[in-house]
């Protein structure tokens, strides 16, 4: 038993790597040097002969599959998360889920909350409103911020991607593994990374985000589930709590 836990307590912290890879992330899409890469990379969704984004704009059927579908996907699941919760205290085999239940509804409104908040105080525009792919705002970085809308043209809302941290919110079911147990923290991580991966291209191919906005998304889910896990895990290490995987 004594050699078991000390196996257990050499193994690594994985939450440690959790938060520094979000915050490294977070850093690269906030560098100067990121702004090139980002319009190196929209140039391959955009035919400048056309004038136009590999997604047209509009309401093509691509756009119900991968815009509308991921959204509700993810208010459908949100139901489920609800449903199981307030079956968890009926139903004695949920119960020791209730926590990371709770977690992941928080990660799901947190996430999708602080990006929407950075959005509107950022005034970043997106690919598709810069001159340099026949809009009407000159190209600037980051820290170039728009403090007003330039006239004619709508407020910037681009920076981080929105659309994408919804997806990137299912990286908080890792709660549901202990920290130790690696492999299946990755494989508990890969829906969130698929699906936010999938929406952010997606936009990305329709001139609404660059590259950059959609790290940033990631590095900030990444960084809220550490710390939504941080908090549950201290929760659970209160004087006379049962742990949740005996």
């Amino acid at each position: 038993m004594i050699a078991k836990s000390r196996a257990a307590a050499a193994q690594p912290d994985h939450i440690d790597l959790v938060l520094p890879l979000g915050l490294m992330l977070l850093a690269i899409a906030m560098s100067p040097w990121i702004g090139s890469l980002d319009v190196a990379v929209a140039r391959h969704f955009y035919d400048a002969d056309a004038r136009a984004w590999l997604v047209p704009s509009g309401r093509p059927p691509i756009w119900f599959a991968l815009y509308r579908a991921p959204k509700a996907f993810l208010i459908v699941f949100a139901i489920c998360l609800v449903v199981a919760f307030c079956c968890s205290f009926r139903v004695p085999r949920l119960k020791p889920y209730r926590g990371g239940i709770v977690v992941m509804l928080i990660a799901m409104a947190l996430i999708p909350s602080l990006v929407s908040y950075l959005k509107h105080t950022t005034h970043m525009y997106c690919p598709y409103q810069s001159t340099l792919f026949g809009g009407k705002v000159p190209d600037s970085g980051l820290f170039a911020l728009h403090v007003r809308p330039l006239p004619g043209v709508k407020p910037g809302r681009c920076w981080p991607a929105g659309h994408a941290s919804g997806g990137f919110a299912m990286l908080a079911l890792m709660v549901f593994a202990e920290r130790q147990r690696g492999r299946l923290r990755l494989l508990l991580a890969l829906p969130g990374l698929a699906l936010g991966w999938t929406m952010g291209l997606f936009q990305m191919a329709r001139g609404h985000h660059y590259l950059s906005h959609t790290l940033a998304s990631l590095g900030i889910a990444l960084i809220a589930a550490a710390a939504l896990e941080q908090v549950l895990r201290a929760w659970e290490r209160r004087p006379g709590r049962a742990r949740r995987f005996d």
